[in-house]
């Protein structure tokens, strides 16, 4: 047991250092420019996508690493000597169900923020063609505590763009349940009515310059 902790430690410390190092870093530095002129469509999003894929790949290590040093630990220890083993095992399972279960609420808010940035790309790349109409079209435009998915500036006036992007319902077939409407008040989903997305684009579009 105590030969398997020498030789295993060091992959441990590593690992840790790695992490640790990284973070360091990146308090530390920051790359010579801060953002582009004109940002793509669910730049923000990709942003905390890319944050969320290192809380994953974190996390992953904490779930992997302890359970296989407790299972090293067992496969190398004479069964005669397994009693002593029997918290740690108990204390991995623990430990296992802990990580794991934030890891599968990160999976899950990562693949509703994945939702949101195709969601945006796809809107973005209709909202492009309007340039041979000449708008101006610029995406993601942040202000202090929020963003506007995209602002047209063209020949008729100002516009912004709110998008909502919802998984299409699997329905029987020749149904549309994946249908939107608007019925001047609300907007009628599938699921339910929702106003707060009309609300949030009005506010949007009151936003001062």
């Amino acid at each position: 047991m105590l030969v398997l902790a020498i030789c295993l430690s060091p992959l441990a410390v590593v690992l840790v250092a790695l992490a640790r190092q990284r973070r360091l870093r990146l308090s530390q530095s920051k790359a010579p420019f801060d953002e582009l002129r004109r940002r793509p469509a669910g730049e923000a999003i990709r942003v905390k996508l890319a944050e969320l894929d290192e809380k994953i790949s974190e996390h992953l290590m904490w779930l992997v690493l302890p359970p296989a040093l407790v299972a090293m630990s067992v496969f190398y220890v004479p069964p005669s000597t397994w009693v002593p083993l029997v918290p740690l095992v108990v204390l991995s399972l623990v430990w296992t169900a802990i990580v794991g279960f934030k890891m599968l609420r990160i999976i899950r808010e990562r693949g509703d923020y994945r939702l949101g940035f195709d969601g945006e790309r796809f809107v973005g790349e209709e909202l492009n063609r309007l340039v041979a109409k000449r708008f101006e079209v610029y995406h993601d435009v942040p202000f202090d505590r929020f963003n506007i998915d995209h602002v047209l500036v063209g020949p008729p006036g100002v516009f912004s763009v709110e998008t909502k992007t919802r998984r299409k319902p699997i329905g029987e077939a020749g149904n549309k349940e994946y249908r939107v409407e608007f019925d001047g008040a609300c907007l009628r989903w599938p699921a339910g009515k929702d106003t707060s997305s009309l609300d949030q684009a009005a506010r949007n579009a009151q936003t001062p310059a």
